[in-house]
């Protein structure tokens, strides 16, 4: 039987990597332990923020050094602002466009590979530093002989071998430890595998960018740059070039160039709606080193810059239709299609998925249920039976974890934004009704026909009518919640409020 050495060298590679990632989680584990096991909570909560920088150091020198799914994992953890301490998400976020680069030599094989001939004998210029460097590939600038200025995105040699052995020793781990395990997680690393294979494919990548432009052609303040189709190859990407970006969360420059946070976070927003409940084609991984703003060179107005188009979700006709009814229903507080949909998009985790899209959505928990959600209690009622089949029924319905994917990502740049959540779901509902009615759509696409013009204004009506009500509800729960937590000051306030309710009364049986 022959055996394929170079294969089995990577996977001893990988394997060795896989085993110095483990010893620096039980290092990491143990160092939390060890510090913090003698220490009150007022002195562990000092601590904590250098104990986390320094374990977040650690996994960043381990993603750096190499790169691919570790990177890939060091990036979608800098996007879990909130669940992850802000010290972890603040290291690893330098991955995202700063990650470590090869050097010309070893980038200009691809170019020797796919076009038989050095970067430089293709280009007019072509600068050998890269202007940014992300998990699978790094981004130089050049020019072509026409004169146009581009960007060259160019896959690292040796990274597609790389990952696959890395996944194949990840597929051995999985089948040992099966019967220990709450699910098959295999399709899940198959389907992982199959979204870094579409990664890889640059000429995927550039048909996915001509899809996007077309989805939004309408709206000249979304930027998608076009492909230079004879220079693209499987691993050469060349790309019109976008001047003047920043990252779309730069609040700092937005305000130094007298803009609205706000604005730039309304029209991420609608990029994202209309992604989901419109088109069904959703962005795989829009986290701040993929989108960017900047004032259009021509019109100096905002404009929102999306780059890498590797991945995308696609959702089939049905499935999209059936998440604007639930939006809508969620909106307009209809009990009874919103359990019907969430049932079918997370079976035994109907009860929770509303609060995944909106933690607004609380109208089918009770006063307690509130409380513990407030407290950041409410999910600890989850058990890892339901994960399981929760999971384990998502086989068929992948679509709709990459929607959850590309939409968290998102939420999370909101935030850097300032968006008022009441304002992004006013958004949501207003896509929600586009996407299934469509004289409604192409009435906002210029139409202006009365009948659908009415019907809009009916809907935003009802739509903000529920949204007051649940910001009432909100604050209701979080004053119940208050007062419950500080039993002293509810002794207090009671009297007073009391008799500011007996004046009320009184005022109100003299009128």
């Amino acid at each position: 039987m022959a055996f394929d050495m170079a294969k089995l060298e990577r996977m001893a590679k990988s394997m060795a990597r896989s085993q110095r990632m483990q010893a620096t989680a039980e290092e990491i584990r143990n160092d939390y332990v060890t510090t913090l096991e003698k220490l009150t909570h007022d002195e562990s909560e000092a601590i904590k923020p250098a104990l986390h920088l320094r374990s977040a150091k650690k996994l960043l020198e381990i993603a750096k050094e190499y790169g691919g799914i570790f990177n890939k994992a060091a990036q979608f953890a800098a996007s879990l602002r909130g669940p992850i301490p802000k010290e972890y998400t603040d290291t690893l976020a330098e991955l995202t466009d700063k990650a470590p680069f090869k050097p010309f030599t070893e980038i200009d094989q691809r170019f020797q590979e796919e076009f038989g001939k050095s970067a430089k004998d293709i280009f007019a210029e072509f600068e050998e530093t890269p202007m940014a460097a992300a998990s699978l590939a790094q981004v130089h600038r050049a020019r072509l002989e026409d004169g146009r200025l581009v960007a060259v995105k160019v896959q690292y040699p040796g990274l597609a071998e790389q990952i696959e052995a890395d996944l194949e020793v990840l597929e051995t781990l999985l089948k040992m430890f099966r019967d220990k395990l709450p699910f098959d997680m295999t399709w899940l690393l198959n389907d992982f595998r199959g979204y870094l294979r579409k990664e890889c494919s640059f000429l995927g990548e550039a048909e996915n960018c001509i899809k996007a432009q077309e989805s939004f052609a309408y709206n000249p303040k979304v930027f998608v740059p076009q492909p230079i189709m004879e220079y693209c190859k499987e691993t050469v990407l060349v790309l019109e070039f976008a001047e003047g970006c920043t990252r779309v969360n730069d609040v700092k420059w937005m305000e130094a160039n007298g803009i609205a946070p706000l604005e730039v976070a309304d029209l991420l927003n609608e990029i994202s709606t209309v992604m989901v409940l419109i088109t069904g084609y959703i962005h795989g991984d829009p986290h701040s080193g993929n989108v960017y703003v900047r004032l259009n060179p021509e019109t100096n107005d905002v404009q929102i810059v999306v780059l890498d188009h590797g991945l995308y979700h696609e959702l089939d006709e049905e499935t999209r239709v059936s998440l604007c009814n639930l939006w809508k229903a969620c909106l307009l507080e209809d009990k009874a299609t919103k359990a019907e949909l969430c049932k079918k998009f997370a079976g035994p985790m109907a009860h929770f998925f509303p609060l995944v899209l909106s933690q607004w959505f609380l109208d089918n928990l009770s006063l307690e249920e509130a409380a513990d959600l407030v407290a950041g209690r409410y999910y600890q009622q989850v058990n890892l039976t339901e994960v399981a089949d929760f999971l384990g029924g998502m086989e068929d319905q992948k679509s709709i974890l990459g929607m959850l994917h590309s939409t968290g990502y998102t939420r999370f740049l909101l935030q850097d934004l300032g968006i008022p959540e009441r304002r992004r779901l006013q958004a949501w509902g207003k896509a929600a009704l586009l996407g299934t009615d469509k004289d409604v759509q192409e009435t906002l696409r210029g139409s202006k026909d009365p009948k659908a013009l009415a019907k809009l204004q009916k809907y935003e009506s009802q739509v903000d009518a529920s949204l007051g009500r649940m910001q009432g509800r909100i604050r209701w729960f979080a004053l119940c919640f208050f007062f419950t937590a500080h039993r002293r000051l509810w002794l207090l306030f009671a009297p007073l409020i009391g008799f500011v309710l007996l004046w009320f009364l009184v005022l109100h049986s003299w009128a």
